[in-house]
């Protein structure tokens, strides 16, 4: 199964949380473990509320691999949420999906 390979516009090596306001999912919702944004951040008024946020580790040159399903998703925002497409990852590398690991720093969050 391959993948894509886009880059985002701006950013460079960080977390990028793009929350899709047009996409809800039901309460009870979860404090996200990948990105320490949580439920009831008076202090930041930065968290999930119920928006459906998708994560990008940015490599330092902006880069990332997603799925066809996640740049499906993409196209719903104005701009590809700041993203260009690159090109076709046909073997693209395992990555490490570690649910209960907790983040060590604020990803930088978008609204689309």
């Amino acid at each position: 199964m391959g993948g894509i390979r886009i880059r985002h516009k701006t950013l460079r090596g960080v977390t990028l949380a793009l929350r899709d306001m047009t996409e809800r999912i039901d309460p009870p919702y979860p404090v996200c473990s990948m990105c320490t944004l949580d439920i009831d951040n008076e202090a930041t008024h930065v968290n999930h509320e119920g928006y459906k946020t998708r994560h990008f580790d940015l490599d330092s040159e902006g880069y990332v691999i997603v799925s066809e399903g996640v740049l499906e998703a993409l196209h719903r925002h104005v701009d590809l949420g700041g993203f260009d497409i690159s090109n076709e990852v046909k073997e693209p590398p395992p990555i490490n999906i570690s649910m209960g690991a907790i983040a060590s720093s604020k990803p930088v969050v978008q609204e689309r």
